[in-house]
């Protein structure tokens, strides 16, 4: 028998198995513990991803397919948004217990980190480019005011232009569109509607006084599209991970995160997430974190994705026959139409005006 050494391996840790460095063990950071109006300084990821995801969605495609099949159809943006909410939750519990964005972890996987890289950056720039778009339009600001093509020397006010600007975006897609479809639904819409779309919701047609998940003459190509583009969907939903870490999430805290756009205090951010011991006092921190990550989900998202939906549809119904058949560029421009000819030029415009984001 020989008596040469048996060679030995080390394990090699499963993050690490794509070629990016492990994980570090820490401690959990404590959760805030938020009463009343507190919530307001606790949520974030989820405000921000609603407002990316109110658009085309709410404003023309699903007015179309309401006004066309009826309100029943609003149990597809119930599934969608409940769906995408539970998947929501997933991705920032990643983000929870390694203080990394969703996408480092895809990228821990094989085939390799540099192939999880190219894919999801290119499939995000397909999708999602506006906040980019924001960049590109302070340029145009700067120009604006300064009546001069920024330079160099210039850079810090592009970027809080671009800042200010994307902001300013979700703050009116946000506050100043639903709240004013609120406003419209509540001072039009009567009762009948208000409750055949809360019915709708789960399939319920309030006309014809059944179940109606598929109705007669029904455009499937339309229904699928309808799915895709309730709530936010695609890969728009994975940057909540990124956010849940910028606002200083569970272990995002250990990483690093960026505490404000204007005014913060630089902050190191480490190039690999940390794991933590499973011990009482980490599960007891881990439940005020994930009950954090609910309200920000059910409380913010998931109702606010529904609302997106429903308010406008309420007002198209509303207003307009039921089996219109409206189409194209000419989707807002009826609803616009219909408040003009009910409340007068002003509302009309206003309409116009909500629907052009």
């Amino acid at each position: 028998m020989s008596d040469a050494p048996v060679a030995r391996t080390t394990p090699v840790a499963l993050e690490t198995r794509s070629g990016l460095d492990p994980w570090v063990q820490a401690d959990l950071p404590a959760p805030p513990a938020p009463k009343g109006l507190g919530w307001l300084g606790v949520v974030g990821p989820g405000v921000i991803v609603l407002g990316a995801s109110i658009g085309s969605g709410e404003f023309l495609l699903g007015p179309a397919v309401f006004v066309r099949h009826g309100l029943s159809l609003l149990w597809v943006t119930t599934v969608a948004v409940l769906l995408q909410t539970i998947f929501n939750t997933e991705v920032m519990r990643y983000t929870l217990a390694t203080g990394e964005p969703v996408f480092t972890g895809f990228m821990r996987t094989r085939p390799s980190s540099t192939a999880w890289a190219c894919l999801y950056a290119g499939l995000y720039f397909l999708q999602n480019g506006w906040p980019a778009w924001a960049g590109t339009a302070a340029a145009a600001i700067f120009f604006l005011f300064m009546r001069r093509i920024a330079g160099p020397s210039d850079a810090a006010a592009i970027y809080y232009i671009g800042v200010g600007t994307f902001l300013a975006c979700v703050a009116v897609l946000i506050v100043c569109i639903l709240g004013s479809f609120l406003v419209l639904a509540v001072l039009f819409v009567p009762a009948g509607t208000w409750f055949a779309a809360a019915v709708g919701l789960g399939g319920f047609d309030a006309v014809g006084g059944t179940f109606n998940f598929f109705p007669a003459g029904m455009d499937f190509f339309l229904l699928g599209a309808l799915v895709a583009y309730s709530g936010c969907g695609g890969v728009g939903n994975l940057t909540l991970s990124n956010w849940a870490r910028d606002k200083g999430y569970g272990m995002g805290e250990r990483a690093g995160y960026i505490p404000a756009a204007i005014g913060g205090h630089k902050v190191h951010l480490a190039h690999s997430g940390f794991i933590f011991a499973h011990d009482a006092e980490a599960i007891r921190r881990w439940r005020g974190w994930w009950r954090v990550v609910r309200a920000d989900q059910w409380g913010v998202f998931f109702a606010g994705a529904i609302l997106g939906m429903a308010l406008p549809a309420l007002l198209y119904v509303t207003l307009l026959p039921r089996g219109s058949d409206i189409q194209g560029v000419g989707i807002s421009a009826a609803l616009a139409h219909g408040v003009d000819a009910r409340a007068g030029a002003l509302l009309g415009g206003v309409i116009a005006f909500l629907g052009a984001p």
